[in-house]
């Protein structure tokens, strides 16, 4: 059995949709597997989009119809008090002609989360996740990530908070996706309370990154000088633990369909640049 807590785990986690989340957990996927780590991506979002991409309709039907998805992982395991294998639950996925596992979603999801959400008699809720995965070995992985759906249904990104170590919140330089997520911000202080975690500790674990940057609507990203200073600023009233990514994701035509093309084009600098802060951020060595 794998101790989870070596294990590096990252969350996707945002408060608007369409701030290019997914495109990112998949680059993060892509990127790690060029380093030789192997990587589990789970969906912990109910409506499968990223499921449905990388697996395809027919194979997402069948996993669906053979009851291996993670609803039936977190059933099992905290419902019905279950062992499992995880392999059973993973398909081997590919973005960029690199390998990956992924653990599908499904629209079970929700009602499996909400009668232990609500069951009160499956311990502390938020843990469900957690426990699920604490209890499989994960001995194969060195990297878990998850993916969210946004903060509108609160419930998924606090089991993704509890799963994880590390939280990466992507935003577009937007004025509304600024204050939707500032507000979403404050309100995971009751989350660290729950968890018993001093505040400043707990949100050290965030990374705010700025996506789909494009530089000509955007014209306070210039090439080469990072993300501008008042941008990086906008959290401090919040934490001054958190980090705030000085690169950025770019809004590219070679990030629209990661699947349909062979190399990442002019967006390859920009994406190197910025993980190789992240790796940095989560006390990864250094590529030379």
């Amino acid at each position: 059995m794998s101790d989870y807590k070596s294990l590096k785990k990252i969350a996707l986690i945002s408060a608007p949709g369409g701030v290019g989340k997914t495109t990112i957990v998949m680059l993060l996927a892509y990127l790690f597997r060029m380093r030789s780590k192997n990587v589990l991506v789970v969906d912990v979002d109910p409506s499968a989009g990223l499921s449905l991409y990388l697996m395809g309709e027919d194979e997402y039907q069948r996993r669906i119809e053979r009851g291996k998805t993670l609803a039936n992982m977190i059933e099992k395991v905290i419902v019905k008090g279950e062992e499992i294998d995880v392999r059973d639950y993973t398909k081997e996925v590919m973005v960029l002609k690199r390998t990956f596992d992924l653990i599908p979603s499904s629209d079970e999801l929700s009602d499996v989360i909400g009668k232990i959400w609500f069951g009160g008699q499956y311990g502390k809720p938020g843990e469900m996740l957690k426990k699920v995965f604490e209890s499989i070995d994960l001995s194969t992985y060195d990297i878990v990530i998850f993916d969210t759906i946004p903060f509108y249904e609160r419930r998924y990104t606090t089991l993704s908070i509890y799963a994880a170590d590390y939280y990466l919140v992507p935003l577009t330089p937007a004025k509304l996706d600024n204050i939707r997520t500032r507000r979403m911000l404050r309100k995971f202080r009751s989350i660290a309370d729950e968890m018993g975690i001093l505040e400043s500790d707990f949100y050290s674990k965030f990374g705010i990154v700025y996506s789909k940057v494009d530089r000509v609507r955007h014209r306070d990203f210039k090439k080469g000088e990072g993300v501008p200073t008042a941008y990086k600023n906008a959290f401090l009233d919040i934490s001054a633990s958190m980090k705030v990514f000085d690169n950025y994701i770019p809004f590219s035509k070679e990030l629209e369909d990661l699947k349909n093309i062979s190399k990442l084009g002019k967006a390859e600098d920009d994406l190197i640049n910025f993980f190789r802060e992240l790796l940095e951020w989560i006390g990864e060595p250094l590529p030379y």
